[in-house]
């Protein structure tokens, strides 16, 4: 460009666009191979231990051959149940004489019980299998 050009109006300038290619990469898939998956269901014998509790009673008789004049009331001393058990006897008068009382207790029991039983599970088999001819197209 000689200096007398550059004195010359924008509109008479020459303009020259520049191009430039990019590379863009697309990422495509393909199938490299299958495998298959089979579920079954097994049998397995199990056995475990449970607690199981049972309740016994103990019943205790003791004499008293105390005179009263009205039966008492069954009574609660801790875990025990006292049950007076009272009778007539003919004197020459009638008296409410306690013979005894029953004291009944309950206690708990507990103790190891095996269980036994069948439980069924499912396991999982994978097996590789190779890829049909003409499958190596992408897949979505």
């Amino acid at each position: 460009m000689t200096e007398e050009n550059a004195s010359q109006p924008p509109a008479e300038r020459l303009t020259v666009p520049l191009h430039e290619e990019v590379l863009e990469p697309e990422v495509k898939t393909v199938e490299t191979g299958r495998i298959r998956v089979h579920k079954r269901v097994e049998t397995v014998p199990s056995e475990l231990t449970v607690e199981a509790s049972r309740e016994e009673i103990v019943v205790q008789r003791v004499p008293v051959n105390r005179q009263v004049d009205t039966a008492p009331t069954p009574r609660q001393e801790g875990d025990t149940l006292v049950i007076p058990v009272v009778e007539e006897q003919i004197v020459t008068e009638t008296r409410l004489v306690v013979r005894e009382e029953v004291r009944i207790t309950r206690r708990r029991i507990t103790e190891q019980v095996p269980v036994r039983g069948t439980v069924r599970r499912e396991v999982v088999d994978i097996q590789g299998v190779d890829p049909e001819p003409g499958t190596n197209d992408t897949a979505p």
